[in-house]
């Protein structure tokens, strides 16, 4: 069960000019009920891998049954060993719909990013987690638009989530707008998109979610970011955007969704 929150003015809040505390509720109703959705959880909180590290699938199992989405870090694990990871991930989560992993982006190693990005389309993984050091490589474009599709009200709808960790807000800035049309064109030569999901493809964001490691402090401008964008391009659906760090208290998580985040990660070893 939700345990409520007293949401009380943080020393941040209480000092901008009409500013007036968010009543009591509980954490299930803070942020973005879309990402809840999305990500199979009771919370807009994601449980995030560290970068390299090898995550517990039972840990990650735990805290997706309590209603935290989890990332599986897959680190440097060989192809064979991330299938017997993914395979044990399938057989504990409580359903495909909550598998999130890791994808590391090699660009010297094309074959070997791609053969990883297959695994993970081959398993139902519908969610992966990306750090700072990547970019919108063929293979990553490949997961994210798989699937790529309309849904009854005629909005462009993408089955698989790419969430972006980064400190850098150029590299924000370069995933919420959409792929490039040369990488388009790319996709669709190699038989990975669909005529009709070409013409989609313009319609989405290369992420559905950043999330920025600088804290707080970063946030408004990120929020900025995200809407000139999102005025530019007119994406049915924007990027969802997030902060993490060490939150110390109530007050810093409901600090962060003041300042308009649609969630908050945390480390996950």
């Amino acid at each position: 069960d939700a345990t409520p929150l007293d949401l009380r003015q943080s020393a941040f809040a209480s000092k901008q000019e009409g500013f007036e505390p968010m009543a009591r509720t509980s954490g299930s109703e803070l942020g973005s009920s879309d990402f809840q959705k999305d990500y199979r959880g009771a919370y807009a909180c994601v449980a995030l891998s560290l970068p390299g590290v090898a995550s517990s699938v039972e840990m990650a199992s735990e805290m997706a049954s309590k209603g935290f989405p989890a990332s599986i870090g897959l680190g440097d694990l060989s192809l064979e060993k991330r299938r017997e990871v993914l395979d044990n991930a399938v057989a504990m989560m409580p359903s495909r719909g909550h598998l999130m992993a890791t994808h590391t982006i090699r660009l010297e190693h094309g074959d070997q990013e791609l053969a990883e990005i297959d695994l993970l389309l081959e398993k139902g993984v519908e969610a992966i987690e990306i750090d700072d050091g990547s970019s919108a490589s063929l293979p990553l474009l490949k997961f994210r638009l798989s699937g790529l599709n309309r849904d009854d009200k005629g909005r462009v709808t993408a089955k698989n989530r790419v969430l972006l960790r980064t400190e850098r807000m150029e590299n924000a800035e370069r995933f919420l707008k959409p792929a490039d049309e040369e990488s388009i064109a790319a996709l669709a030569a190699r038989g990975w998109l669909s005529a009709d999901q070409v013409e989609l493809a313009a319609g989405i964001p290369v992420a559905s979610d950043v999330c920025l490691e600088t804290g707080l402090s970063g946030a408004p401008g990120l929020r900025l970011l995200q809407e000139r964008l999102q005025d530019r391009f007119r994406f049915d659906k924007s990027t969802r955007l997030g902060v993490s760090g060490v939150w110390g208290s109530p007050e810093s998580i409901a600090t962060a969704f003041w300042l308009g985040m649609d969630f908050v990660g945390a480390g996950l070893e």
